[in-house]
């Protein structure tokens, strides 16, 4: 019921909610959950990662869009909460308040959809490898 609720929400901001994008991120995240089921802490090197991660993401946010300067400082600051909060949760429950990041940009029209899909999809390439995600290749964005 959840994910219909959160699916139909997601469609009426505009994110696509179908293709292989979606369904490999749908996927991962469905396993991701299920799969790591210790809520171990990151290790000092995940937390670099996920530093350098979500860095690489806000660069390439800055340089690919036009985003006020506004709309960048909340993209900068919801993505550094994320980046902190990696040092004090475990990595089960980290997952969800990524993704519940990532959904709060789009839900309080922070960014456009698109901005928003490209960044999950940046952080599912460069972070699945944390949460023991043998999943298939998830598409690139193009």
């Amino acid at each position: 019921m959840c994910s219909i609720v959160l699916r139909n929400e997601l469609r009426k901001s505009g994110f696509r909610t179908s293709g292989p994008i979606f369904e490999a991120a749908t996927e991962f995240l469905a396993s991701a959950h299920h799969e790591s089921s210790e809520n171990t802490p990151f290790t000092a090197l995940e937390q670099t990662g996920i530093s350098d991660q979500l860095r690489d993401i806000k660069e390439y946010v800055k340089k690919a869009y036009s985003l006020s300067a506004k709309q960048m400082s909340r993209v900068e600051a919801r993505l550094d909460e994320a980046e902190k909060a990696s040092r004090r949760m475990g990595r089960k429950d980290w997952l969800p308040l990524f993704s519940g990041t990532l959904f709060t940009l789009i839900v309080t029209d922070l960014v456009p959809p698109d901005v928003t899909q490209h960044i999950f999809m940046m952080a599912l390439h460069g972070l699945s490898h944390l949460f023991g995600a043998d999943a298939k290749p998830i598409p690139s964005v193009k």
